[in-house]
């Protein structure tokens, strides 16, 4: 069986949240050197696409690739360095 999805999703991320990924606080920017930023919540659209290739009855290939985009006080954090983010994953899957 072969199989491809795509995953078109939104995530609103709380202040707590967004803070915690992408906000500096005044000891980490003396440290590091990096603005003091606060970051708010923050609308983040992200879309995926995933197939999956059956190698056996019970043993697939997956792959897997995520583009998020980065909004409001997240997108101008100096932890962020730009506005969207991008990762990927591959792996085998068994089915018992």
């Amino acid at each position: 069986m072969h199989r491809l999805y795509l995953r078109p999703r939104r995530f609103l991320a709380k202040p707590r949240h967004a803070d915690y990924y992408f906000g500096v606080s005044r000891d980490e920017a003396a440290r590091s050197g990096l603005e003091r930023h606060e970051a708010t919540d923050s609308f983040l659209p992200f879309a995926g696409i995933q197939a999956q290739y059956a190698i056996t009855d019970r043993l697939s290939a997956v792959v897997a690739l995520r583009g998020e985009l980065l909004t409001g006080s997240v997108k101008d954090s100096p932890m962020a360095g730009r506005s969207y983010t991008a990762s990927g994953a591959a792996g085998l899957q068994f089915t018992f």
